[in-house]
């Protein structure tokens, strides 16, 4: 029985490490990207009622009219910088992880010096502990099925578990948003004509909706372009899968297409809408039983094609 050595290396201590630092870090930025919503989508809707609480023609009202801009500037400079750094930081450490375990080399030009992603895990590693006191959800994070192939098929199967078990998830919160937006878009029309009598008043309240307008419609365009790029990578891998299957590529074509693939898996990372993580954890069961079968699966249509 071939082994090479993916589900050994991924329950070692300083692969689990890199593991638990990339969520300390995600988990971070979605935490904030929470906040965000908060800040963006619930705060906004409040504004209404706050101008009902402030005297007419004060300096207490013009404020409260402003808030609206206000919310706009803190998210463009404030929420969106931040998360983007977490974002990219995160990303740095799970290509650390990936690199060691399924054996590719580190690109410098695409991810920066390696050094500098390895200064960061010891620290988030540690809030990870204190935070969730095991390690123990993180092993064996890819299936062990994909052990028992050779490194450059193994290591194909394993980016492509990647793809697959992420852009379900988001398709689904894909539909969540749609909910969100619909359900905003009903309370700011209640909020804006119940108890107002003139269209000047009707408009006045719809203002503050533009941060909740904008906020919405950018999500959901950051997570259909994630979508998007997910199916085409989904795509590369799969005619990388059937040439294989079908014995039309050499190893060395394979390794330097699992590179290349790596590459654009790293930048899918670095710049991917996050789903929050109760979202995440709603579906984990049944996508976690789901990777099992299909590791199953396509370990035994592998052996198959070799006998062929």
């Amino acid at each position: 029985m071939i082994n090479n050595g993916i589900s050994t290396r991924q329950n070692q201590q300083n692969n689990i490490a890199f593991l638990a630092a990339q969520r300390q870090i995600y988990s971070k930025a979605k935490r904030l990207s929470v906040y965000q919503f908060i800040f963006c989508v619930i705060f906004p809707l409040l504004i209404p009622f706050l101008k009902d609480k402030c005297p007419a023609n004060t300096v207490q009202i013009a404020l409260v009219s402003i808030l609206p801009i206000i919310i706009l500037l803190l998210n463009a400079f404030l929420y969106e910088r931040v998360i983007k750094v977490l974002r990219e930081k995160a990303a740095k450490i799970q290509e650390l992880f990936d690199t060691t375990v399924l054996e590719i080399k580190w690109n410098s030009k695409k991810c920066g010096h390696k050094i500098e992603a390895l200064n960061q895990v010891k620290y988030y590693y540690k809030k990870y502990i204190k935070r969730k006191k095991t390690t123990y959800g993180l092993m064996n994070w890819y299936p062990i099925a994909y052990s028992n192939v050779k490194i450059e098929v193994g290591r194909i199967l394993c980016q492509r578990s990647n793809l697959s078990w992420d852009n379900d998830v988001r398709i689904k919160f894909q539909y969540f948003l749609i909910i969100i937006m619909c359900l905003s878009a009903i309370t700011i029309l209640l909020i804006a004509t119940i108890g107002n009598k003139t269209f000047i008043t009707t408009l006045v309240n719809i203002v503050p909706s533009i941060p909740i307008i904008i906020y919405l419609v950018v999500k959901y365009l950051e997570n259909r372009d994630t979508i998007n790029r997910l199916d085409f990578l989904k795509q590369r891998v799969d005619e990388l899968w059937e040439n294989l299957l079908s014995s039309q590529i050499d190893s060395d074509t394979l390794n330097s297409a699992s590179r290349q693939l790596q590459d654009l898996i790293y930048e899918h990372r670095a710049n991917a809408f996050m789903v929050w993580d109760w979202f995440y954890r709603l579906f984990r069961n049944s996508q976690e039983q789901d990777a099992d079968t299909i590791a199953n699966y396509v370990i035994s249509e592998y052996y198959k094609s070799q006998v062929q």
